[in-house]
């Protein structure tokens, strides 16, 4: 296994730290329209390694990983692609400590139909861990997207095994519908700079629940995605969304999101959430999901 460092300063890149129970990508039905993405995914790396080898024991073998493969979809389209993309499986640990660059611990480029494949995954994270879809040479197709994996899906996982990821992507086009959405009720957030989370509000099972709000201490304005792209993404007529819309996949947003325990919850009180921590750091769209309790 191979670990690389990647500068902030070069791929400003945000971060969500989860105690999070569930399949983080499930998605809804329904959706905004969006574009579909193609091309690149991320570039440079900042050194290996000292010495010659890797995450090995001192004269000992190096440490094989788990294998982690699975589809890249558009968020919008919910269509697979983003053949040619890069891809990559992140350990937020260090970011989410401080540090200034990430560190990246396989990577690879998105074939034909949004397979994927990332070998020899090595991933000591406690704090979950992110599969990174990017462009490879700054195209400009995709803002770049991590999708989340709790800690409980990969904990015990090594050489021989193989965990299944859908990975998610947020085209370019499609951020910038979110933006205008936004900038026609007033906001002038920048997406790209800020970066946001991105998360679905679901059942136990991982169908999108309306109706439900959600919120933080310290949160910004959230955004509630609809189905109807006429009058905005975010808004019915003139009105601001106030609470998930099933139809659109019960999708919320939320800009420049803090580090902060988020409380999902519905008026009837059909469902009930637990508290999970999460947050975001500049430039990444973050995909989470809040699943309710069975």
């Amino acid at each position: 296994m191979t670990l690389l460092r990647i500068a902030l300063l070069s791929l400003p890149l945000s971060l969500a730290c989860g105690d999070k129970d569930g399949d983080d990508t499930s998605t809804g039905d329904g959706g905004a329209d969006g574009g579909g993405t193609d091309g690149g995914g991320d570039g440079g790396t900042d050194g290996g390694t000292d010495g010659g080898t890797d995450g090995g024991t001192d004269g000992g073998t190096e440490e094989m990983g788990f294998t982690l493969t699975g589809t890249v979809v558009d968020l919008a389209t919910r269509a697979p692609g983003g053949e040619g993309l890069c891809i990559h499986a992140l350990d937020p640990t260090s970011v989410l400590g401080g540090d200034t660059e990430l560190d990246i611990v396989a990577s690879a480029v998105v074939g034909t139909g949004g397979s994927y494949t990332l070998e020899d995954v090595v991933m000591p994270s406690l704090l979950g861990m992110f599969v990174l879809v990017a462009d490879c040479a700054d195209e400009g197709t995709v803002w770049t997207t991590a999708t989340g994996i709790p800690t409980s899906d990969y904990e015990d996982l090594g050489e021989g095994d193989t965990l299944n990821q859908t990975a998610l992507l947020v085209s370019t086009t499609f951020k910038m519908g979110m933006e205008a959405s936004m900038a026609a009720t007033g906001s002038t957030h920048d997406l790209a700079t800020e970066g946001a989370i991105i998360a679905f509000v679901q059942d136990a099972a991982g169908n999108p629940v309306g109706g439900a709000t959600v919120t933080c201490e310290d949160c910004p304005l959230t955004w509630y995605m609809d189905a109807d792209s006429s009058d905005g993404l975010f808004t019915t007529g003139p009105s601001l969304n106030t609470t998930t819309v099933q139809a659109a996949g019960s999708l919320v947003v939320i800009p420049a999101a803090p580090l902060d325990s988020y409380e999902t919850a519905i008026a009837d009180s059909s469902y009930t959430w637990d508290n999970q921590t999460f947050g975001s750091l500049p430039g990444l769209a973050v995909i989470g999901a809040f699943n309710a309790n069975p």
